[in-house]
């Protein structure tokens, strides 16, 4: 429907868990934003990670969930 209706170039997906990511309603909800180039819309953190360690081991997860679903005969 949003593409539809609102022709976006893009999406953008927020979901906020916990006080601290800025939620406000204590409830599962997302927020899905139409976008389109130069819309003004700016990130509201930056774009480097502020835990460039961090990075790291979100890879190291990625590699690992990788090895255990060949290890369990999962398949995609």
């Amino acid at each position: 429907m949003l593409k539809r209706e609102l022709n976006p170039e893009g999406l953008t997906l927020i979901q906020s868990s916990g006080e601290a990511a800025w939620q406000d309603v204590f409830h599962l909800h997302v927020h899905l934003i139409p976008r389109h180039q130069g819309d003004g819309t700016v990130r509201p953190w930056d774009q480097v990670p502020s835990k460039p360690e961090a990075v790291g081991q979100i890879n190291n997860s990625r590699a690992l969930s990788v090895d255990l679903r060949g290890a369990s005969g999962y398949e995609e």
